[in-house]
């Protein structure tokens, strides 16, 4: 029985030709995990979404230009770290400070007395970058760990201020009380409105 046979020189030129294809085909491979790389790049680092009841800030890092979006949706923009992008939680936020946080306040004549103090305040979208710069927030949209720390340390100090200048006597009165509250109130937005918090 034969079978048909192919010459040495047959065999080389379609080895090569085998050999030439695979190299042409793992290029190809390099090409489309190096696309889909850049594809994902651009994915995760190119957008931003904006809820309802959010603002964000907009900074270009090349040409410095401050943005802000208040208006729910997406933001492009452009990819790693080519820009920065502060997502900022506008809706109304409360603090109490009440049992180990509860504010100490001398009174006039050196009593010392324990008051639970609740605080509510909100972001103003109008000064989203003061807040930015300001206190300093990161990229995490829900966090603003740093603005109520702002907000407690200057709602303590002035607390203890306007109200250690009562006795125990003008302090047992609900109209002295609600006065120093408000004014305490105005005192905090004197100082926090600059940072784009305002006390309600």
């Amino acid at each position: 029985m034969a079978f048909p046979t192919r010459d040495a020189k047959s065999n080389g030129e379609e080895g090569g030709r085998f050999s030439q294809f695979t190299r042409g085909q793992v290029r190809g491979l390099v090409v489309i995990a190096l696309l889909a790389i850049l594809a994902v790049g651009l994915l995760f680092t190119s957008y931003h979404t904006v809820r309802a009841g959010q603002a964000a800030v907009i900074k270009n890092n090349i040409t410095g230009q401050e943005t802000v979006q208040t208006v729910e949706g997406i933001i492009l923009h452009l990819p790693w770290g080519m820009t920065d992008v502060y997502v900022l939680d506008m809706t109304q936020q409360s603090l109490v400070m009440a049992g180990e946080d509860s504010v100490v306040i001398k009174t006039r004549e050196g009593a010392n007395v324990d008051a639970v103090v609740e605080v509510t305040f909100n972001l103003l979208p109008t000064h989203a970058t003061q807040i930015v710069r300001g206190i300093g927030l990161g990229q995490s949209g829900a966090d603003l760990t740093k603005v109520s720390d702002c907000v407690l340390s200057y709602v303590r100090a002035k607390v203890r201020d306007s109200i250690g200048e009562l006795n125990l006597e003008e302090l047992a009165r609900p109209a002295e009380r609600t006065a120093r509250v408000e004014e305490t109130r105005k005192r905090l937005n004197d100082v926090l409105l600059q940072y784009g918090v305002e006390i309600q």
